[in-house]
């Protein structure tokens, strides 16, 4: 649920986010498990492009919400990181 809140980003869905947190349903490692898998099927289609955005509204989970630095994924090369 939060890999989706991540794309759209706004307030709503950082206090969706930091809900999910507070009630321990984020566990860190579950969270990347569960953006790799993402990362792994957005890359093969439109989403590609949004994929950037969505890393860095993760970092923002990580080291705001979660207290914890921000892991790294690697993305595909063609996938323009600016």
């Amino acid at each position: 649920m939060v890999v989706a809140k991540l794309k759209r980003f706004h307030a709503s869905d950082r206090a969706d986010v930091q809900a999910m947190i507070d009630r321990e349903l984020v566990p860190h490692d579950r969270l990347v498990a569960r953006f790799r898998s993402a990362v792994d099927v957005f890359s093969g289609d439109a989403r590609a492009e949004e994929l950037p955005r969505y890393v860095r509204n993760r970092h923002r989970v990580e080291r705001a919400m979660l207290g914890v630095p921000a892991s790294e994924i690697e993305l595909p090369g063609w996938i323009d990181d600016d």
